[in-house]
């Protein structure tokens, strides 16, 4: 007899089934969508280390000397 097996706790049941029987997982229901999120403090954070760098990068600009 096919079977599948229950994602949320591994039991097999029949094919047919709407529902687990051990844990009650609905097969019919829909999953949610994983979605990866940045925080905002992390997002700040690199938009400020990147600000800092291209500053200093700038700074470090305007003092070489040509050394002859």
């Amino acid at each position: 007899m096919p079977h599948k097996i229950c994602p949320n706790c591994g039991t097999h049941v029949s094919h047919k089934a709407d529902a687990c029987f051990m844990c009650g997982y609905r097969f019919d229901a829909p999953r949610p969508r994983f979605r990866f999120r940045i925080p905002w403090a992390d997002i700040a954070l690199v938009v400020v280390l990147a600000g800092l760098v291209f500053l200093w990068w700038r700074w470090d600009e305007q003092r070489w000397v040509l050394a002859l």
